[in-house]
């Protein structure tokens, strides 16, 4: 008798997935799965805790050049500036530095954008606090388009640079990580937060903050080069901090959203306490698993992480999936077709009893839909046998039912009482 995979006692609700699910099945917006294929720390600026980004704007090889040319100047004249004002700026930056000096003592994971945050809301409150504020307003009018300037070209700068690194770690093509964005701006899984500007004939770059609604408040002059910085949405931004379990539930929502009845995925599944192994997928009516493994492309030891996935791979997770009665497990991957190929050949020779188990490489959204298509197919056929053969048997009844009403005759052809004549009642008689 086949061996029977019972629902796991635990797994993660997948309904969050449910907008990148519909992407799949749309050919204009599917790039925006391609950001699930990305690894988290390769989408995150510094600390992932602060969130995963991404970069909307032209691929200009003279806009970085001219940014950082900008970003020099800006600094330039913000530091003279600073330097004709001295006198006034120097108590408030004083206790500024100490409160970052302070801050970072304490939290030895600060880096330089918690410094500068901490800085600039010292200095806000000092000014502020002044006994006369107002005398302050002509220094911040001064310092403040200088700095935001310099701000400005910094961020572009950098979100370029991220970018780059965005672009190094998937190996997408400019054209194609393009396409992602903007697909993931039509669905609504990324937010604007800034745009950083360079207007024609203006070596000063210009920031605009969107409102908490997404929006811009101003739209740039025609022929402005422009770059949007976006967030990933909170939600999706959660899944993919530590253990990323953003692809895991987008597959096992991708099955269970073109099934009728209960689910049939479960992503994140678990038999048993926290100690007992952790199923990425698991399919039990097909008897099919999915093991996700994505991998930080940026990562200078890559190949020792790709041993390490390997060894615990043919150790621990593929048997556990044999074990548990999987006749298939589908290995997702953002490595590359060479890589990924020599990965499973390792693992296959750490464990030669893998041999007999058949496990299928998996890389991209358009081979990983077509997989688990056939996974959809291999559920809903027994299902829809089971679902004809119940509405059969209540067809069967409903004629059944119908017959022996025929049978009783109508209501007001049934026999009168005994008795009486058949235009009688008993109140006539």
């Amino acid at each position: 008798m086949a061996k029977v995979i019972p629902v796991p006692r635990e797994f993660r609700p997948s309904e969050v997935m449910a907008p990148l699910v519909l992407a799949a099945d749309t050919p204009t917006v599917r790039a925006a799965c391609d950001v699930l294929f990305i690894a988290g720390p390769d989408l995150a600026w510094d600390e992932q805790a602060l969130g995963h980004f991404l970069v909307d704007g032209p691929f200009d090889p003279d806009l970085r050049e001219t940014l950082e040319l900008a970003a020099a100047g800006a600094e330039f004249s913000f530091t003279r500036l600073i330097g004709s004002m001295w006198p006034v700026v120097k108590p408030l930056l004083g206790a500024a530095v100490a409160e970052a000096q302070e801050g970072r003592r304490r939290n030895k994971k600060w880096g330089e954008a918690e410094g500068i945050a901490t800085v600039v809301g010292a200095v806000t409150r000092g000014t502020m606090g002044q006994p006369d504020a107002l005398g302050v307003l002509p220094l911040l009018a001064n310092l403040l388009p200088q700095g935001m300037g310099w701000l400005a070209s910094r961020l572009a700068v950098g979100a370029m640079a991220l970018r780059e690194r965005e672009l190094a770690a998937t190996g997408l093509s400019p054209a194609r990580y393009v396409a992602m964005v903007q697909a993931l701006v039509r669905i609504g899984a990324v937010h604007p937060l800034v745009r950083v500007a360079r207007p024609p004939g203006n070596n000063a770059a210009e920031v605009t903050l969107a409102s908490p609604s997404g929006l811009f408040g101003s739209t740039p002059t025609p022929g402005t080069r422009s770059l949007d910085v976006l967030r990933l949405d909170p939600a999706l931004s959660a899944l993919r901090a530590g253990e990323d379990r953003a692809l895991p539930l987008f597959i096992a929502e991708f099955i269970n959203h073109r099934l009728l009845g209960s689910p049939a995925a479960f992503a994140c599944a678990r038999y048993g306490n926290s100690d007992a192994p952790e199923f990425d997928v698991l399919v039990p009516e097909a008897k099919v698993g999915v093991e996700v493994k994505l991998f930080q492309g940026s990562n200078a030891k890559l190949v020792e992480n790709l041993k390490a996935a390997a060894k615990k791979l043919a150790e621990k997770q593929l048997p556990a999936y044999r074990d548990l009665g999987c006749k298939k497990v589908l290995l997702v991957t953002n490595l590359d077709e060479g890589r990924a190929e020599a990965f499973l050949g390792e693992v296959r020779k750490m464990n030669p009893k893998l041999a007999r188990l058949p496990i299928v490489l998996v890389g991209g959204v358009e081979r990983l839909a077509a997989e688990l298509r056939e996974v959809v197919k291999t559920v809903s056929a027994p299902r829809n046998r089971a679902a004809s053969r119940e509405l059969q048997g209540l067809a069967d009844e409903a004629r059944r039912g119908s017959k022996r009403r025929s049978a009783r005759g109508p209501v007001g052809a049934r026999d009168p009482s005994p008795g009486l004549s058949p235009t009688q009642t008993r109140a006539d008689a």
